[in-house]
């Protein structure tokens, strides 16, 4: 499979441009890191490639983090291991520690922040374990490694931003307007019946990882100089913003389905609305906030006219439909307006700001409120500390030479790929390149190398294999093969001035690479490995979590707090479909209770508004609701059809309540839910009693 894939490659005019520069980054970092006499002129070469990203501000993000990180892991080894420096128990003890606190904050940190954890953890590894046969110049070696990486991470930065720069504004932009008009597409659709709500439920899974994407793009916007740079904040609350039409396009996709399906009366007025509702949109964005909240009044007369021939049971449906659309249409309008501004430089209407769009507090807490897994945190960090410690074990016991770069090399790949499902494949890549690296290291070494007398002779040989190989890091099916041939390459010619190669150095410097790789692969299948479907059974447990506490607790928060955290999770879980088809009937399954989950909220909110009897029948459902998710958590048996009963029983003594604002907004949330938890199930029986005028008032509108 990998043979077919490196056969078929053929990189593009760009990423030419993106290999020749970071050769180009790696040489100028070598030729530096050797003209001042560095210890290890290869950590400064292989950092290059390290941080390696054809987009600009994606790597000066990184490195600023990157340095940083390596800055605190050099001074806490300074500060923290001389004493234990002769003790190989503690001192290993403290580096595997220290190396798995630190990683299990790095997985919990979804923001370029990561990089910092990560580097302070496993630098420390590499200056302490390169200290243990000199430990008297540690300062020396956290100085020189500090030094080393700066520098890689320095060049890479300015050859990257200095020589046809890639901003990442770009990329965001064309990716934000496919967005917009993949879901106005599908709007469209939807309204003219043209998709079922399975086919609706699937865009809206991709929707959801498209926001994912989007959003790791979004924030690496400020290092960057591009037109963007000043909207960070905007384009950071348009993209907190997009994801919440997902529930709106989904409920709006099942109501129409359902009128249009049992319906056919309503076809011609459907059709209107579609029609009437495109040329709307088609308009320039709104300017103000009139605009922002104007809905034609020609295309509600068309919901009304629905309302007035519909019986009770096609009202109900048809209320929760216009709901949906109200909201779809108003909440598309305000992205329109914000994008607009962020495109023109302009500042957000002041109207947006008061109502927290852009509030950097809202940011803040829709940030607290994306998906943290402490529990892959803590076994990905168990996995690096279980590796170190093995290694440590394996080189003290055997007094080799060369254990201390095992050891280095066992703390890094224990580190940077334990945020995958299952980094074992990925780790076996990393094996399979290093035993290549080593053939091309043997090659450059014995065969080449012996003729090279000045850097730029040197450059010249070195220029095709790294062209080759750069060349395919922007590309996620090859970027585990190539990465690791980069990296393992460049720090095994080890290049000191073109000094004479060891053949002794050279297999111990190959064997202790396969068996730093190798450790780490045995703990992370062991602890830390799982499969795509679990995965996304975990994200699915931890939904039907987040939907109880918000049934527990007292609804405090914006309603886009508690949405965004679930719609992320669909975002996490969309991307593993590729891996594991099978999972897609769990994904599409928490889409549509996701809708149930707005209206659980909404259902809350009216509780102190409701008149006693029936304020204590809404708890009551609600607590039935949370048994149930309960009883699917401990996989228990639960009477659904009781459930069911209980919502048509709740919805038949409301519609005897007088008309009202807020009966017609218990109404749209009681039906929200039965829909989403009870999709396939049939009509509910309306009470015989006449029933008070329905419809005439607007429940939800956000």
């Amino acid at each position: 499979m990998l043979l077919q894939t490196l056969l078929a490659f053929r990189p593009s005019n760009n990423d030419l441009v993106f290999a020749i520069k970071t050769f180009l980054a790696a040489m100028l970092a070598l030729f530096i890191a050797i003209s001042l006499n560095l210890q290890n002129p290869m950590w400064a070469m292989g950092t290059v490639f390290i941080v390696a990203n054809p987009l600009a501000g994606v790597l000066s993000s990184k490195a600023v983090y990157r340095m940083l990180g390596t800055l605190a892991g050099a001074c806490l080894s300074i500060l923290v291991l001389p004493p234990f420096i002769n003790s190989p128990l503690p001192f290993s003890l403290i580096i595997a520690l220290w190396v798995g606190f630190c990683l299990y904050v790095s997985l919990l940190d979804r923001t370029p922040r990561s990089y910092f954890f990560m580097l302070a953890g496993y630098t420390m590894a590499m200056i302490g374990f390169s200290a243990v046969a000199d430990p008297t110049h540690l300062f020396d070696i956290s100085l020189s490694r500090f030094e080393e990486i700066t520098l890689g991470i320095l060049c890479a930065t300015v050859i990257s931003r200095v020589f046809f720069p890639v901003n990442i504004a770009g990329v965001l932009s064309g990716r934000i307007d496919k967005w917009f008009s993949d879901i106005e597409s599908n709007f469209k659709d939807c309204l003219a019946g043209h998709s079922s709500p399975e086919t609706i439920v699937k865009e809206a899974q991709r929707f959801a990882a498209d926001s994912t994407e989007i959003h790791a793009l979004a924030i690496h916007l400020s290092y960057e100089n591009s037109a963007l740079r000043r909207q960070t904040r905007s384009v950071q609350a348009l993209q907190h913003q997009m994801i919440l039409l997902v529930p709106a396009l989904v409920a709006l996709a099942d109501r129409v389905h359902t009128l249009k399906e049992s319906l056919p009366n309503f076809d011609n007025l459907l059709m209107q609305v579609q029609q009437q509702t495109e040329q709307f949109i088609a308009g320039t964005p709104p300017e103000n906030q009139t605009e922002l909240s104007f809905i034609p009044p020609s295309i509600l007369q068309k919901f009304e006219q629905m309302l007035a021939i519909a019986d009770t049971r096609e009202k109900l449906m048809i209320m929760s439909a216009r709901e949906a659309f109200i909201f779809f249409i108003q909440h598309f309008q305000t992205l329109r307006l914000i994008w607009q501004c962020v495109k023109t430089g302009q500042r957000l209407p002041d109207f947006i700001e008061q109502n927290g769009l852009s509030d950097q507090r809202l940011h803040r807490g829709l940030y607290r409120g994306l998906h943290r897994d402490h529990g892959v945190a803590l076994r990905g960090a168990v996995s690096a500390f279980l590796a170190i410690g093995i290694v440590c074990f394996l080189w003290h016991m055997s007094g080799w030479q060369y254990g201390f770069m095992a050891a280095q090399i066992t703390a890094v790949c224990a580190c940077i790929l334990t945020f995958l499902d299952n980094p074992v494949p990925a780790l076996a890549s990393f094996r399979l390149a290093s035993i290549y690296s080593a053939l091309v290291v043997f090659i450059y070494q014995f065969a080449i190398f012996p003729v090279v007398h000045d850097f730029f002779t040197l450059m010249l040989v070195l220029f095709p294999f790294f062209l080759i190989f750069t060349s395919m890091l922007p590309y996620p099916a090859l970027t585990g093969f190539a990465l690791p041939i980069l990296i393992n390459t460049a720090m095994g010619l080890n290049i000191r001035n073109l000094n004479e190669p060891v053949f002794g150095a050279y297999i111990d410097n190959s064997l202790a690479i396969v068996l730093g790789i190798l450790i780490p692969s045995f703990t992370l299948a062991l602890i830390r490995s799982t499969t795509p479907e679990l995965s996304v059974q975990r994200l699915v447990r931890l939904q039907w979590r987040d939907v109880q506490q918000i049934i527990e607790k007292p609804v405090v928060h914006p309603w886009a707090y508690y949405m965004r955290r679930l719609l992320d999770r669909i975002g996490l879980m969309a991307p593993r479909v590729l891996r594991a088809p099978a999972i897609q009937a769990d994904i599409s399954q928490s889409i549509v209770e996701l809708a149930g989950a707005t209206n659980i909220i909404r259902l809350k909110r009216t509780l102190d508004r409701l008149p006693e009897p029936c304020s204590q029948q809404v708890s009551q459902l609600l607590q039935q609701i949370w048994n149930w998710y309960d009883a699917r958590l401990s996989n228990q048996d639960f009477d659904t059809a009781q459930l069911l009963m209980q919502i048509d029983q709740l919805i038949s003594q409301v519609l005897l309540q007088p008309s009202s604002m807020l009966r017609d907004q218990v109404l749209v949330a009681l039906t929200g839910v039965r829909r989403s938890l009870f999709q396939h199930a049939g009509y509910y029986v309306v009470p015989s009693e006449p029933i008070p005028a329905l419809g005439e008032t607007y429940g939800w509108r956000g």
